[in-house]
């Protein structure tokens, strides 16, 4: 069969049901049939490649934000590009993931005759709550050649919302993916979360406070979050409770693919507090590596989790002590030392060899009553990206899509390309074709990114401003300590070329750092500074309109006795002129080279992954963006370049 497998968002920018959905594409290959893996991917570029013996699709996630104008999710904006390419591949059959697709799915059915199958694999909730959701998904509902449901759970959320009931057909797990680990440190037991930190539902809160009254019995145990989070949620979770349990919790973030089935290995007891879990992959993949779980007795769990020998269940009211007795009780299961058997055998019901050959009678069901007319198929290849200037712009892209990264850390990271390829480019205006650099930045992914690609040696260091030691795991430096770290022995062998990237903004003593920094150059060494612009076009307009232009400083402070009170500290917070800037480079020892202004950040990063934003903020963006392209001292950053002078590198002041 020629199979098309559709997936609003892909996999491994989107992890869990985007990953059902391409191991589903790519068991399919591995039985002989010819699939395609139609999806899109964040960024500029789309791309075309093979993994697995299935041909991948990644089509760009488009940035007009005219389907938010008619009330949508960006998301859908999918729906044109995915009816193009499967009105171009001639397929027999579609496989689809998400309304959005499935939507695309049933278009091209009513064209085509091309029947297709979706698989629900959530219902938190069952379509996007956007304007034209509800209608979509009725549509793909009435349309769809089967609906898959994978847990009785959806099921019964499907049939009070819509009163019809799909073929329920489980998740699986790659047992080889997720090994068996019999040996485990029960002296100093892991818990592992591997759940999402900011969703609430996922109720990370209530397993860290359990946590804590945990380790009254168990204080040696530990707790590993591996999920997806941010700062602010990391530091809210730390928050909950007190020096003794922070101390013994690791927040891990995401991580790599390659690094889960590690941690399930390493782990005593899995937990799962979610409420209204669709399935709980969680689960099957921590029973598949020998390891028990404790977990909610909601949703979908208790379907999986229904033999006592291989887990707990607390109910969906349980406090932080119950939930606490709950762990203590997963514990003493993962110390009885026949229960790594139990964990594989209920694991192994959810196999590929058990579930996979359902999906393919499915299909011949499926086909055996719908044949669609024969097409020629007209494979999609995406025209390569133009190249401009100096291509340095494409090189981080190309670098970027390479890069294995979540949706939001890849986001996050193009967002900072503009300043990264300034940066890269004045090196190269300098002279520095390869060698060493050393980057401090406050976030080094995207500097490190292109300058690696550019062949460069890198040394990165991110920098932070408290106590966020979580951040980089590579070991961040506290802005408190920078200058200390600068004026340590120098590390082996000198660098060619040094890069302070937005650090300088909340420094006490700037020249003090940029001196220490001349000590790790060669003779003639380079350095490049970015740092905040205080006459950018944004500052001048709040000036003009009687605005603060610092107001996340006046946030600070809170009203006290209907007086606005000052912050109790006021952080430092030092912005500059271009001249300002190669001013303080050159008291420091360093003779100024080149200025300029850029800018920090692309013109429609954060519009992008709102929900729905306003038209008039995509177009405000873009004209600015505009402008500051005529008018350059309008951009965010100011960048000077400098050099050490040639005869030496002695102690500045």
């Amino acid at each position: 069969m020629r199979i098309a497998v559709t997936s609003t968002i892909s996999w491994p920018y989107i992890r869990r049901g985007n990953r059902c959905a391409f191991e589903l594409a790519a068991y399919l290959a591995s039985r002989g049939h010819d699939v395609t893996f139609i999806t899109m991917k964040p960024g500029r570029v789309p791309r075309v490649r093979e993994e697995q013996g299935v041909r991948i699709e990644y089509h760009a996630l488009p940035e007009k934000p005219l389907t938010s104008l008619l009330g949508g999710h960006h998301f859908e904006a999918f729906v044109g590009r995915c009816l193009g390419a499967l009105r171009r591949g001639g397929y027999d059959l579609v496989q689809t993931t998400f309304p959005v697709d499935a939507f695309a799915a049933s278009l091209h059915a009513s064209l085509t005759g091309t029947p297709f199958v979706h698989l629900q694999y959530d219902c938190n909730p069952l379509h996007h709550p956007t304007r034209f959701g509800r209608a979509m998904f009725r549509r793909v509902v009435g349309t769809a050649a089967r609906m898959v449901v994978i847990s009785d759970f959806v099921n019964r959320v499907l049939e009070a919302e819509y009163g019809f009931r799909g073929e329920m057909i489980p998740l699986t797990v790659d047992m080889e993916q997720f090994p068996l680990c019999r040996d485990k440190d029960l002296e100093r037991p892991r818990i592992l979360f591997t759940a999402s930190l900011i969703t609430r539902r996922k109720r990370v809160d209530l397993l860290v406070r359990a946590f804590e009254r945990l380790l009254e019995y168990e204080p040696s145990a530990l707790l590993q979050l591996s999920g997806h989070t941010n700062d602010v949620t990391t530091r809210a979770v730390y928050g909950l409770v007190g020096p003794a349990a922070r101390r013994s919790m690791e927040v891990l973030s995401v991580g790599r693919r390659a690094d889960l089935p590690a941690l399930y290995q390493e782990a005593a007891l899995s937990v799962l507090p979610s409420l209204n879990e669709a399935f709980g992959m969680v689960i099957t993949e921590s029973l598949a590596s020998g390891t028990p779980v404790a977990a909610t007795r909601s949703g979908a769990i208790p379907e999986i989790l229904d033999d006592p020998g291989v887990g707990v269940l607390f109910d969906e009211d349980a406090g932080p002590e119950q939930v606490c007795d709950a762990l203590r009780r997963g514990l003493a299961l993962a110390r009885d030392p026949e229960t790594w058997r139990r964990c594989r055998r209920h694991a192994a019901r959810y196999t590929w060899e058990r579930i996979g050959p359902r999906w393919e009678a499915l299909y011949e069901e499926v086909l055996a009553g719908r044949r669609a007319r024969p097409r020629r198929p007209r494979p999609w290849s995406p025209q390569a990206p133009r190249r401009r200037g100096d291509g340095l712009e494409h090189l981080f892209v190309e670098a970027l899509d390479r890069r294995e990264a979540t949706y939001d850390a890849y986001l996050e990271t193009d967002a900072r390309r503009p300043r990264a390829v300034a940066v890269a480019r004045a090196l190269r205006e300098a002279g520095v074709k390869e060698g060493r650099v050393l980057v401090l930045s406050d976030d080094t992914r995207s500097l490190r990114l292109l300058l690696e690609a550019m062949g460069y040696e890198v040394t990165a260091r991110s920098v932070v401003p408290s106590v966020e030691a979580w951040r980089d795991p590579e070991g961040p430096l506290l802005r408190r300590d920078l200058t200390a770290w600068v004026q340590a022995p120098r590390p082996a062998g000198p660098f060619r070329a040094a890069v302070v990237d937005e650090i300088l903004v909340s420094l006490d003593r700037p020249a003090a750092l940029l001196a220490g920094l001349r000590r790790h150059l060669e003779p003639g060494g380079v350095l490049v500074v970015t740092a905040a612009h205080a006459a950018r076009g944004t500052m001048r307009a709040r000036l003009l309109a009687g605005r603060n232009i610092y107001p996340w400083l006046a946030a600070e402070a809170g009203p006290r006795d209907g007086v606005e009170a000052a912050p109790a500290v006021v952080p430092v917070h030092r912005e500059y002129t271009l001249p300002e800037l190669a001013g303080l480079i050159e008291a420091a020892g360093f003779r100024p080279a080149a200025g300029t202004w850029v800018r920090g950040r692309t013109a429609v990063h954060e519009v992008q992954a709102w929900f729905g934003f306003p038209m008039r903020t995509y177009l405000a963006r873009k004209a600015y963006a505009l402008a500051q392209a005529a008018m350059p001292g309008l951009r965010s950053h100011c960048m000077v370049t400098a050099r050490v002078p040639e005869e030496g590198v002695e102690e500045a002041g």
